[in-house]
């Protein structure tokens, strides 16, 4: 769970960063149009981070390890959302 705590900290910079000049990291997209793409990120990392904890639960419940696979993609698949297209510079 503290790990999943740090991936909105992540995309909260970004979403801050927004508000730098065009020129600098935000690839010239206007802030507004960045700011949307780093809640829909949020969106998706959410949505991942509840996938992984369903299956983890379901994984450590009923002994399935053949689950660890799906939970580690999970978890990339939760940052590549978070990370966006920096990684989370």
């Amino acid at each position: 769970m503290i790990v999943h705590q740090n991936y909105p900290k992540i995309l909260q910079q970004q979403f801050l960063n927004a508000s730098k000049p065009l020129a600098t990291s935000n690839g010239g997209m206007k802030p507004n149009d960045v700011r949307s793409d780093v809640m829909d990120r949020l969106v998706l990392a959410s949505e991942s981070m509840s996938d992984f904890s369903h299956v983890e639960n379901k994984m450590r419940s009923n002994m399935n390890w053949g689950l660890l696979t799906s939970i580690a993609a999970l978890s990339v698949k939760t940052g590549h959302h978070a990370g966006g297209p920096t990684g989370g510079e």
